[in-house]
């Protein structure tokens, strides 16, 4: 589970959950890289606000141009 919200084109996620029988399995990057790859697609920015979020955008700089809030610290320079 991901929540969020939504201001006009910008989501903060705010809370990320998976139930613990399944927990390390993948379960939350694959609803991370799904919310960010749905984004995307809807022309959406993000604002990682949990900690689940934040850590994967910054171990995957390909979603840095959807920051609402600027780029990691482990991507590229803001155009």
């Amino acid at each position: 589970m991901a929540s969020y919200h939504r201001a006009g084109h910008v989501i903060a996620f705010t809370h990320t959950e998976v139930p613990s029988v399944i927990e390390g399995r993948g379960v939350a990057s694959a609803l991370a890289r799904r919310a960010l790859d749905d984004a995307r697609a809807a022309g959406d920015r993000v604002l990682p606000r949990c900690a689940f979020f934040a850590h994967y955008m910054s171990e995957h700089p390909e979603y840095d141009d959807l920051r609402a809030d600027g780029p990691s610290r482990n991507g590229p320079p803001a155009p």
